[in-house]
């Protein structure tokens, strides 16, 4: 293994492979400085290799480490630009190359797909560049759209599916999953009224249909309840359906009502306040308005409306 100095970049060369390597190790954590400036110009008669650690000119939820651009790495003449620090991989350009290869592993369920690292070969001057998987175990997130489901037992059967589809894509490898269920349903109500029981069927299924190399991490019912066609319709109705269908979504939106509950609240007698109290409700809770919504009170409210 060879560290490079902290201090200025270094150029190590392997004179039987006819590369010179370029690179800079960080003096601490988080650098926030531009390292490609000083890096050198290619050496003649080399293949010139450049290392560096940066986010480029950023990427989301990474920190922005060893900030540059495009035209600075491209000013040196090397042949190829390994990048490390983002964990997905990328091809920035090519001739030079310049890539981002990514992680080895996928750590979490935000970091699905193939992982691995990139096969450079150098033949006649020509330069290829192949993607080579060595992940273990893959991630990946299922989206289960049930939308035209209209029994429960076919939500399980579509995780099924999903599962068997999704085992073909990963070469043998274990497979961890996030099942996400979404889509203005009919089995809306009944998955959130009993969705302990509904979870549990649908990783049963998985599970089963895995055959011992699936885990599935979680289960996100993210269904809606199902409209009649009126009630899509522009008009004070619609606004209000789509506003109650969204907002269990919608983090700012249920804080921000019961921001507004809770004022009321603040308002009300203080034996009425106390939520303990006689089974009340407390609607200053965001997952209290959540649970309610999900468990049908809007269905309640809009058919109160339209029968008026």
């Amino acid at each position: 293994m060879t560290e490079f100095s902290y201090h200025q970049p270094e150029t190590k060369r392997l004179e039987n492979l006819g590369v010179a390597i370029h690179g800079q190790s960080f003096a601490n954590k988080a650098i926030t400085d531009d390292l490609s400036t000083a890096y050198p110009n290619a050496l003649p008669g080399y293949f010139n290799i450049g290392l560096l650690h940066t986010a480029l000119n950023g990427r989301p939820s990474h920190a922005n480490y060893a900030p540059c651009t495009m035209p600075s790495l491209l000013s040196h003449g090397y042949d190829y630009w390994a990048l490390g620090h983002i964990h997905k991989r990328e091809i920035l350009h090519k001739k030079p190359w310049v890539v981002f290869s990514g992680n080895l592993q996928g750590r979490h369920a935000r970091e699905t797909g193939a992982k691995g690292c990139s096969l450079v070969k150098v033949e006649e001057g020509q330069v290829s560049v192949t993607f080579m998987p060595v992940d273990v175990l893959r991630w990946e997130i299922c989206q289960l759209d049930v939308t035209d489901v209209t029994q429960a037992d076919e939500v399980v059967d579509k995780a099924r599916g999903a599962v068997t589809e999704s085992l073909q894509n990963v070469e043998g490898r274990p497979l961890a999953l996030r099942f996400i269920i979404e889509g203005a349903s009919p089995v809306h109500k009944k998955l959130h009224s009993q969705s302990d029981r509904w979870t549990n069927e649908i990783r049963a299924a998985a599970t089963d249909a895995g055959l011992g190399n699936v885990w599935v991490e979680k289960i996100s019912l993210k269904t809606q309840a199902h409209r009649a066609n009126s009630l899509q319709e522009e008009g004070p109705l619609g606004e209000l359906d789509y506003f109650l269908r969204t907002l269990p979504q919608d983090g700012d939106g249920l804080q921000a009502l019961c921001a507004e509950f809770r004022s009321l609240i603040n308002k009300l007698p203080a034996e009425a306040r106390q939520s303990e109290r006689g089974g009340a409700i407390d609607p200053g809770n965001p997952d209290t308005i959540r649970r309610l919504l999900n468990n049908g009170v809007e269905e309640l409210l809009m058919a109160r409306l339209l029968a008026h």
